[in-house]
């Protein structure tokens, strides 16, 4: 048998009576009716909190120079390793250009060293090496911005995570810096927490509670790395940051759940 009794306007009392060989056992649960958002203080000595699963790195991976994409081998959720080639661009051109400019450094280097040996034996000028030297200059100079573009032919990934969206294609032509993927660090999970302002009185960094995720029914332990920097003046609510201790299992970034924190250890009232 349940029983609500109202006891003013602010608060509400449930009484759970459960009857066995005639004996009433009274469990009471405390909640704010005005505020139905509000943590639920509990017998258990207890107060929580919804929270979000969130990645602890995200990027886009964009284009460093405008061409056909001769390779795009990644899907979205596929994982890959840090230094895989998430991209390839059909450079030939580039190729051929650095080709032609290496040809013209070595006639212009040998022109240089022919117009220096003059120099010395008074067949020529000091304006003459000057120009010879300033000719195969350019021509380093030229090799060394294709030799930079090339670069950009082969994209790799910074680090060892899951493609969350592919943006082109194989074959595709993007502009300079468009996007190709979007992607997530692996192994790097955060748990975003939105807590009364009121738990900034005793929630500091290091605190730890335990995050219990609704989609794969599991716990977390946790702890917290930052609080907001501000609060929010509708809600009256900030976020707390935390990270996850130990295996985070099958958790995924996205999944949400609710924090558990024990008011014995916090002297949360």
């Amino acid at each position: 048998m349940t029983i609500i009794c109202k006891k003013h306007h602010r608060s509400t009392v449930v009484l759970t009576a459960v009857f066995a060989a005639i004996i009433m056992t009274p469990v009471c649960v405390a909640a704010d009716i005005d505020n139905p958002s509000a943590p639920i203080k509990t017998d258990t000595a207890s107060m929580t909190a919804r929270g979000v699963l969130r990645p602890g790195q995200t990027a886009e991976i964009a284009a460093g120079m405008s061409g056909r994409l001769f390779s795009v081998p990644y899907k979205s959720g596929q994982y890959f390793k840090r230094g895989a080639v998430l991209a390839r661009f059909d450079c030939k051109r580039q190729e051929a250009e650095l080709a032609a400019l290496t040809v013209a450094h070595k006639t212009l280097s040998l022109k240089f060293e022919n117009t220096n040996e003059l120099y010395k034996a008074g067949a020529a000028g000091a304006l003459d090496v000057s120009i010879a030297e300033s000719e195969m200059s350019q021509a380093s100079a030229e090799i060394e911005v294709i030799n930079a573009r090339l670069k950009d032919c082969v994209i790799y990934a910074p680090f060892a995570g899951y493609v969350t969206m592919q943006h082109m294609r194989s074959f595709e032509t993007p502009a300079l810096n468009a996007p190709i993927y979007s992607v997530l660090r692996a192994g790097s999970l955060e748990i975003s927490v939105i807590a009364p302002s009121s738990w900034m009185r005793w929630a500091k960094p290091k605190q730890r509670f335990v995050f219990h995720v609704d989609e794969t029914d599991t716990r977390m332990e946790a702890e917290i790395i930052r609080l907001g920097a501000m609060v929010d003046p509708v809600s009256q609510t900030i976020e707390l940051t935390a990270k996850p201790r130990g295996k985070i299992g099958p958790n995924l970034a996205g999944m949400s759940g609710h924090a558990v924190f024990d008011t014995n250890i916090t002297g949360a009232k």
